[in-house]
């Protein structure tokens, strides 16, 4: 856990970025690809519009600092290692 308070807000932030709009449609890509309920075009097409937009918000932070908490390695970084 980050103790320099602008890294700990960032790390709360990416740990709810992750829960909220990462996972929920990496989950349900998954399960639609694991044969679960078929997903029609139109909403596998929204589940990834959902995910690109979280991937973004990652990328973007990760492009101003080596971790998306800031300058060191944490538990907002292992939270997305499933997907990857």
């Amino acid at each position: 856990t980050p103790s320099d308070l602008e890294e700990l807000a960032r790390f709360d932030q990416f740990l709810s970025i992750e829960q909220s709009y990462f996972s929920p449609p990496a989950l349900q890509l998954m399960y639609f690809a694991q044969g679960g309920v078929p997903a029609d075009a139109e909403r596998e097409a929204a589940e990834k519009a959902k995910l690109a937009r979280a991937a973004d918000v990652l990328a973007v932070r990760l492009d101003a600092v080596p971790f998306v908490a800031g300058r060191a390695f944490s538990l907002a970084d292992i939270t997305f290692m499933p997907y990857f």
